[in-house]
């Protein structure tokens, strides 16, 4: 499974690798307030501690089997299984293959303004961080046609807007849980979403603190108060959006290090075994068997 930290800016933001024909195949796709859409293929098994989810996401499962850690349950899926996961849900992510297949899921991302027009309004209940949900006959499909169509110019936004909605409202009740917002508008979330804007950019400080419309010193201080810094934020939202990029694309390792902002492959190399535990090679070549760790406290970004 690939955790969606990094959202691609631009009318539609493609990164996409074609085969000698130049049909592409594997890709992610943006488009802007509706959502994002990608192919997650893995050749290996692997755990990856603490990714955040950005936005409301659900995941169709297709070859393998997922689980996703939460504070007290392990989520388990299969092939056919849906994941529904809210915005803001920090979890441990373990993805198995299959004996034949290697392990393989799509995903759509979705904007928070898409959710609330078609899901159902919470009750008042605690929402969970994540849900496993086996759908009804005629999901699948659904899912998959909204995900062929979401980059189609030819068709009119609201045409794909409503694509996306027939998602949700085939999820039911289910998607209920993609409205939870306990930790959304959190410093730190709104953190991640602007780094994710602009995953390659060296962000400072002072151009952090502008944007968020407070002082940097009492940015520091409220990122202190969670114990994290700036730097660490930045670097965790690079990593998570280089490991989406692996899964979910044939784009070499150097260049998915230059898409982060890293201009040394070899640093970024570094900087990828210390937040998961391998290197990113060995996530497509099939040696990624380890527990990945917990994310480390870096040099910042800039020294990159």
């Amino acid at each position: 499974m690939v955790m969606i930290t990094g959202k691609l800016s631009g009318a539609v933001a493609l990164f996409a690798d074609s085969e000698p024909s130049g049909v592409a195949y594997r890709d992610i796709v943006a488009v802007p307030d509706l959502g994002l859409r990608l192919s997650v293929r893995q050749l290996a098994s692997g755990t990856y501690r603490r990714l955040v989810i950005d936005q409301a996401t659900v995941i169709l499962v297709t070859s393998g089997t997922k689980q996703l850690g939460l504070d007290d349950e392990t989520l388990v899926l299969e092939a056919g299984d849906v994941a529904l996961i809210a915005p803001g849900a920090c979890l441990t992510v373990t993805n198995l293959t299959a004996p034949r297949g290697g392990y393989a899921a799509e995903v759509l991302s979705l904007e928070a303004e898409v959710v609330a027009a078609y899901a159902e309004a919470p009750t008042g209940r605690e929402l969970p961080l994540a849900l496993r949900h086996a759908p009804a006959d005629g999901f699948a499909e659904a899912f998959l046609r909204a995900r062929a169509e979401l980059a189609n110019d030819a068709l009119p936004l609201a045409v794909r807007r409503h694509m996306l909605g027939e998602v949700l409202l085939r999820l039911g009740s289910a998607a209920t849980v993609l409205q939870r917002r306990s930790r959304e508008e959190a410093l730190e979330m709104r953190i991640r979403r602007l780094v994710a804007t602009d995953v390659a950019r060296d962000w400072s400080a002072a151009d952090m603190a502008r944007a968020l419309a407070v002082s940097e010193a009492t940015m520091r201080r409220r990122l202190g108060a969670i114990g994290t810094t700036l730097t660490e934020i930045v670097t965790d939202v690079r990593m998570s959006f280089a490991l989406t990029l692996l899964q979910s694309t044939d784009r070499s390792v150097t260049t998915i290090a230059f898409d982060v902002g890293y201009a040394s492959p070899s640093r970024f190399a570094a900087r990828f075994r210390a937040r998961f535990g391998a290197a990113p090679l060995d996530l497509r070549g099939g040696r990624f068997e380890r527990i990945g760790t917990d994310p480390e406290r870096l040099e910042p970004a800039a020294a990159e």
